[in-house]
């Protein structure tokens, strides 16, 4: 039962205090290795907006081996365009969604992070896209939860909060990011384990 609770804490990345947890833009969410959703399942999350209407993620480590210069081929901007392009949830995979690094918000851009920002039309989105996958990244479909909806799945243990990091956002090697992030997770619970005996 401590083991359990000790989990239930990191899972909430709080201190020993009954804080809430304060779901916001840029917020990583690391799917526990309990969780057997195959739509969520060894997946990593980034928060990219979040209302008062619910939460809209795309998830960070589910690249597809199809280029943009073939699910935009109607695009002549992405022509020549050969980076990936992402599965960033299982809702709407028919619209397009981007996170763009750039010091200047793209058009119509709205800030997620530092220098990241969520991109959902064609104007945002032509001007970025020969950057490649360092500064942009386009997904189909995105993540979506009703309000506190995503806040009941993270004290039920779905979850693993992490601090907001833009370098995770745009990590080089996104295939073993859950991987990396879950022993990340364990080693933490690991040592408030041993510091609680």
């Amino acid at each position: 039962m401590r083991f359990a609770r000790l989990a239930a804490l990191i899972t909430l990345a709080l201190p020993l205090t009954s804080a809430p947890v304060r779901i916001a833009p840029g917020v990583i969410l690391v799917a526990d290795k309990q969780l057997d959703d195959p739509n969520f399942q060894k997946t990593v999350v980034v928060i990219a907006d979040s209302t008062e209407e619910g939460v809209l993620g795309l998830i960070l480590n589910r690249r597809s081996e199809m280029p943009l210069k073939d699910v935009l081929e109607k695009w002549k901007e992405a022509s020549r365009v050969k980076d990936p392009i992402f599965v960033g949830g299982p809702v709407g995979r028919s619209g397009m969604f981007a996170l763009i690094r750039a010091k200047t918000p793209p058009e119509g851009a709205k800030r997620v992070i530092s220098d990241i920002h969520l991109v959902t039309d064609r104007d945002g989105l032509v001007p970025h896209l020969a950057e490649g996958p360092a500064r942009v990244r386009v997904y189909a479909g995105y993540t979506g939860w009703a309000p506190d909806q995503l806040e009941s799945e993270i004290s039920e243990g779905g979850w693993h909060v992490l601090p907001a990091n833009p370098k995770l956002v745009f990590d080089e090697d996104p295939d073993s990011l859950w991987v990396r992030l879950s022993h990340s997770v364990e080693m933490q619970v690991a040592l408030l384990f041993k510091r609680s005996k």
